[in-house]
């Protein structure tokens, strides 16, 4: 769903912000169609009982000359989008996006910190997953390249894996109420 949202945003939203801003915010959400339809594969993978091998593209393209740097690459781009959004929630930048008129004080303050937190955990969860894709480029390790599953098993091994996993899936909760109240409060 979110994958769809950010797609008509991508094509039609933004109306009201200037139009410098509004090519910005559309390619931004042009972004995120790309990236919550990649979670949501690799979900709908996983729940179907498969390996979640996103990691078989980057693992072809690995054995290709090029293929290390074109991996790194798109390792580095995704870890900037994820700093990107943990920025964007860290710093409230997405209260540009909401009116808050007639809300309590208790709800303009709960959605704000549901905000922060749940940005900052989507941002931490995809700079996972490009650090995974970097990791097995430098190690040309073709198996090592895959999707948000398989970078979260990873994860999960690590020490103090599981608490962060618990920590990531928290945040991931608090990012879909987020997305609730934001829908309500989201400027038109």
């Amino acid at each position: 769903m979110l994958a769809l949202w950010q797609l008509a945003e991508a094509i039609t939203g933004h109306r009201n912000a200037d139009p410098r801003r509004r090519w910005v915010r559309r390619t931004v959400s042009g972004v995120e169609v790309v990236l919550y339809g990649l979670v949501a594969y690799s979900a709908g993978k996983t729940a179907m009982g498969a390996s979640g091998k996103a990691g078989s593209v980057v693992a072809s393209v690995l054995g290709r000359p090029w293929g290390a740097v074109a991996v790194i690459a798109a390792g580095v781009l995704v870890i900037v989008v994820a700093a990107w959004l943990a920025y964007r929630g860290a710093r409230k930048k997405f209260l540009h996006d909401l009116d808050f008129g007639g809300a309590s004080r208790t709800l303009r303050l709960s959605t704000t910190r549901l905000g922060q937190i749940g940005w900052c955990a989507v941002g931490i969860t995809y700079a996972t997953v490009g650090a995974m894709f970097v990791l097995a480029a430098v190690r040309y390790d073709p198996g090592k390249a895959a999707g948000l599953d398989p970078a979260l098993k990873t994860l999960a091994v690590q020490p103090y894996g599981q608490v962060l996993l618990l920590a990531l899936a928290a945040g991931i909760a608090v990012f879909g109420v987020f997305a609730l109240l934001e829908a309500r409060f989201r400027r038109l």
